[in-house]
């Protein structure tokens, strides 16, 4: 009996929690703060790499000057706004200054860098082998109940890519097809 669509989509989400638990474990055991420092580490290595570093900076600073300016517009507009009322007003507000594809552009750089950071330590590569399974889990789960057909194509798609499958993958497609089959 073969599995329903739906049935496969369960198997994948329980094998992707127990593969993000895994992953939990792993760095709460070994180094709880690694993940942290490397998602900080690849930002900075990508505004460098990106050139920005220096332009960040003097952002940061004409922003500081915008952020004080405005305090004391604010803070002027208040006093004269409690001259007119009578009474006292507040001034305390935030204001964000939205870089948005400036933004973008660091993070998709920084998960770059993430990568090549993580594969330079053993538990990042853990991390990175697990995270592939992880990506490639719903092709394992249809690869594992699939027709001898399919694992052959697959196998043979692999080959032509030279794409080496994770190994979970590998598992699946050594699973013997159901005996309907036959």
């Amino acid at each position: 009996m073969s599995l329903t669509v739906k049935e496969k989509e369960h198997w994948k989400n329980r094998i992707s929690r127990r593969i993000d638990h895994a992953i939990e474990q792993l760095q709460a055991r070994n180094d709880p703060g690694y993940y942290k420092r490397i998602c900080d580490q690849a930002e900075e290595v990508a505004w460098k790499s990106l050139g920005l570093e220096g332009l960040r900076d003097e952002s940061k600073k004409v922003a500081d000057e915008i952020d004080s300016l405005q305090k004391r517009k604010d803070g002027i507009n208040a006093e004269m706004l409690s001259k007119v009322t009578g009474k006292p007003v507040d001034t305390s507000r935030s204001s964000y200054m939205a870089m948005s594809d400036v933004t973008a552009a660091v993070k998709r750089r920084a998960m770059v860098h993430e990568t090549e950071l993580m594969e330079a330590h053993s538990l990042g590569s853990q991390i990175l082998r697990l995270r592939h399974e992880k990506e490639e889990l719903l092709d394992t789960v249809w690869l594992a109940s699939s027709p001898s057909q399919i694992k052959e194509l697959w196998s043979r798609f692999a080959e032509v890519l030279n794409w080496e499958p994770p190994k979970l993958q590998k598992e699946a497609l050594s699973i013997p097809p159901l005996s309907s089959e036959s």
